[in-house]
């Protein structure tokens, strides 16, 4: 792979996804910031190296910095409309209501589970995309963290 220093990037946000899903929360943390070039790029990449980012500041608690990248993924969003998706949405919606929540998963507003049931059913625009750069999805990740609906409901329940 540093041989090929164009790939270099991807693998080690692919690498910090793995560590991620395996729960080494610092190791992908570091693997993540290693190398910042797909924060330089304005396409899918990038966006979905700022949401594994936020999903991480979230694991470790660390609600002011989360904020800041919060705010600067708002705005990276706002200049790259066409990045912008209702899936992207949910996840920034999910997440800034996480941060007025204290980190409270089963605070998420009736709202916010509406659109995260959007994404685990796969409902069109909501839909992930197996073939993408989202390799963490970041609704089954909200739904493994989440005991409860506002109705009640759980969200094993809901099949894509």
């Amino acid at each position: 792979i540093e041989a090929r220093e164009q790939l270099l990037p991807r693998w080690l946000f692919i690498k910090a996804c793995v560590e991620f899903l395996s729960g080494d929360v610092d190791a992908s943390f570091k693997s993540l910031n290693r190398d910042g070039y797909l924060l330089k790029q304005q396409d899918t990449w990038n966006i979905q190296f700022r949401l594994l980012e936020l999903m991480q500041l979230i694991e470790q608690q660390d609600v002011e910095w989360l904020e800041f990248k919060l705010d600067a993924t708002r705005k990276f969003l706002t200049r790259h409309k066409i990045l912008d998706s209702n899936r992207v949405r949910t996840a920034i919606n999910v997440f800034g209501n996480l941060v007025r929540k204290d980190l409270d998963f089963d605070e998420i507003s009736e709202k916010n589970m509406e659109s995260l049931k959007s994404c685990l059913k796969e409902e069109k625009g909501f839909a992930w995309d197996p073939t993408g750069s989202e390799i963490v999805r970041f609704d089954e990740w909200v739904a493994s963290k989440t005991s409860k609906l506002n109705e009640g409901n759980s969200l094993e329940q809901i099949e894509p």
